[in-house]
Parts: structure tokens; C-alpha cells; sequence
């Protein structure tokens, strides 16, 4: 299967799911991801805010910043074709930006080697941790920064998980995936 063709079956699997279904599952995803031990030890944090059709990734977002976590979250920089993190010191300081997602503002910048677990997105991963992005390569070009030693986390719903993505020599792996109903481990040599 070519990357397209596993963007449109995890497209189509994702539609398939109730609003109500789709609710239900992202509070398991994020109590499961709020109970690992490697969350729970984390001071900074990379989350992210989630896209139309993602998990809903906000809970988790505010349940950080109410635990006292350094929160970080990405901005995109188009023209660089980049990603920086920022800190975000409460939800109401988010502005929509690059792709129409929500960022932090650009007060706070976190180095790579400062991040201590990364909550990684993608539009499906494998039993094996290697993930399949939107294509625009930003999570891989960063995952990639040999200072960004994180616990590399990647959390999704069950049906975005395949037996196998199509991957390429550029596409970084994470060190862990959880979904609403299990936790996978591997070693790829990464993480803290």
C-alpha cells in the first residue's frame, strides 16, 4: 500500500466513527497517555493541538499546564518549512496559525534537548511505531534533531493503526503508541 492510499483508508475509518464514539475514544486516549509513567515524570512536554479530525488532544493540553508542566506546543513556519516550540502558559493565549491550527504565541522558545517527552501526531501508525504523517515532513525533520532525546509518543485511535505503513528513510519512528484500548512499546534507540 502506497502512503496515499493508507491517508484515504484512514480517512475513510475515521469518518465511519460516531461524534459520540470519536469523544468517548479520545478520553481513553488521553487517560491512558496521562497515566504513563514517562507523562507523568515529564516537566516539558511537546503535546500538540489537535486537527479537525484527530483525537481530541486538549484535555491533555490543560490537564499539563494544571499539574504545573512546562508545556510546549509546535508552530509551523511556511516558508522555512520548519517547526519551533513554544511555551503556552494558558489554553486562552492559543491563536489559529499555519494549516488553521491552533498555536502558542512566540514568547518562550524550547530547545530540542530541553523537551522531555513528545506527544507525536500522524494519520496512522504500525505494530512495529512507525508512523505515516500528513506529508508535509515537519514532525520527521525535527524527530529527527540527534538533541531531541524525548520519549517519542505517538497516540491515535485503534482504527488508524495498520499492520504496516508505508515508510521512507526520512521517517522517524516513535517509542511508544497508545489508542483508546492499548499501549505498544518498542526500541528504536530513542527517548530519554
Amino acid at each position: 500500500m502506497d502512503k496515499r492510499t493508507a491517508r484515504d483508508l484512514i480517512r475513510e475509518r475515521i469518518e465511519a466513527l460516531a461524534v459520540a464514539e470519536r469523544v468517548e475514544r479520545s478520553a481513553r486516549i488521553l487517560e491512558r497517555v496521562r497515566g504513563l509513567p514517562e507523562f507523568r515524570a515529564s516537566r516539558a512536554p511537546l503535546l500538540f493541538v489537535s486537527m479537525g479530525d484527530e483525537f481530541d488532544t486538549k484535555p491533555i493540553i490543560k490537564a499539563a499546564l494544571q499539574d504545573g508542566k512546562r508545556v510546549f506546543l509546535p508552530r509551523v513556519y511556511l516558508r522555512e518549512k520548519t517547526m519551533r516550540h513554544f511555551r503556552l502558559v494558558s489554553m486562552e493565549a492559543l491563536r489559529v496559525g499555519s494549516y488553521g491550527i491552533e498555536e502558542p504565541p512566540d514568547d518562550e522558545e524550547a530547545e530540542p534537548e530541553a523537551l522531555d517527552f513528545i506527544l507525536v501526531p500522524a494519520r496512522a501508525f504500525d505494530v512495529r511505531g512507525n508512523r505515516l504523517g500528513r506529508g508535509g515532513g515537519y514532525y520527521d525533520r525535527f524527530l529527527s534533531d540527534p538533541r531531541v532525546r524525548a520519549t517519542r509518543c505517538g497516540a491515535a485511535y485503534d482504527c488508524q493503526v495498520l499492520d504496516e505503513v508505508p515508510v521512507s528513510a526520512t521517517d522517524v519512528p516513535v517509542d511508544l503508541l497508545v489508542t483508546e484500548s492499548r499501549t505498544l512499546r518498542f526500541r528504536h534507540g530513542y527517548g530519554a
